[in-house]
């Protein structure tokens, strides 16, 4: 999965694979969700060194924010229930 602040796509991959628009969180777990989604689905999915500086505070609390998209991601790939 790729955590990014800067994500390329193929033209073909995103005409194939849209962003999941229905997550409840506006900025966190997209990333994780559409690298998983494209490597499930069989595309090539890889990380390159690019010089960038991310002028962010980043996350010093786990906000609400932040916990429903974390559920969100987790009940959709995390939390499989096993059937025999």
């Amino acid at each position: 999965m790729i955590d990014g602040v800067f994500m390329a796509v193929h033209r073909d991959v995103f005409e194939a694979q849209w962003f999941d628009t229905c997550m409840p969180s506006k900025f966190h777990f997209y990333d994780l969700s559409y690298s998983l989604e494209a490597h499930l689905n069989g595309f090539k999915v890889g990380v390159a060194d690019i010089p960038l500086i991310h002028d962010s505070p980043g996350l010093s609390d786990f906000t609400d924010e932040w916990r429903a998209g974390e559920k969100w991601f987790l009940d959709r790939y995390g939390r499989k229930e096993e059937t025999d």
